[in-house]
């Protein structure tokens, strides 16, 4: 079976279900840590390569405040499968580090993520200062025109269509 396959229809509903069973008591924290940690280092151990793709540059990093980075991991490994370079810099990214990063590699476009409405708002200036400079994409759940007033695109919910769009452009 394909990455890209494992990815969408085994791992990230898989998430979707843990997260849904913590929410409603059946899984303890313990239980969803254990599990979201095991998928991570085996996800990263695909991601050994991330650095050696093509010429297209991607810099993917969580906005502060956010530790879920599970999704931008599998987003990032699906652009390296597409031949990019992608530098990865994790959950809970300083504005500061992620701006010197960018004046650093220049990359081709910047994907930021969060799973928080609020975390995003609470970042939209920075956001759109950094738009304002350079190629960003926000996957965030808040309506894409709150994105898209920053400067950024939207990415959605779906991340074959997310990679995509960005990896086609």
């Amino acid at each position: 079976m394909s990455v890209e396959f494992a990815l969408t229809e085994v791992l990230i509903p898989y998430l979707h279900e843990i997260g849904e069973r913590w929410a409603a008591g059946t899984a303890t924290v313990a239980q969803e840590h254990f599990a979201s940690n095991l998928i991570r280092a085996r996800l990263l151990g695909l991601a050994q390569d991330w650095g050696a793709g093509g010429a297209s540059t991607s810099l993917a990093a969580c906005l502060p405040g956010e530790a879920h980075d599970l999704g931008l991991i599998m987003l990032s490994l699906m652009m390296a499968r597409r031949r990019w370079q992608v530098t990865f810099l994790g959950a809970d990214t300083p504005f500061d580090s992620l701006e010197s990063a960018v004046r650093t590699l220049r990359p081709s476009v910047v994907v930021l993520a969060t799973y928080d409405p609020d975390v995003f708002h609470a970042h939209a200036d920075a956001i759109a200062r950094l738009a304002a400079a350079t190629r960003v994409a926000v996957t965030a759940p808040v309506e894409d025109e709150a994105i898209t007033n920053t400067g950024a695109e939207a990415l959605g919910g779906d991340l074959p269509a997310a990679v995509a769009a960005l990896v086609n452009r």
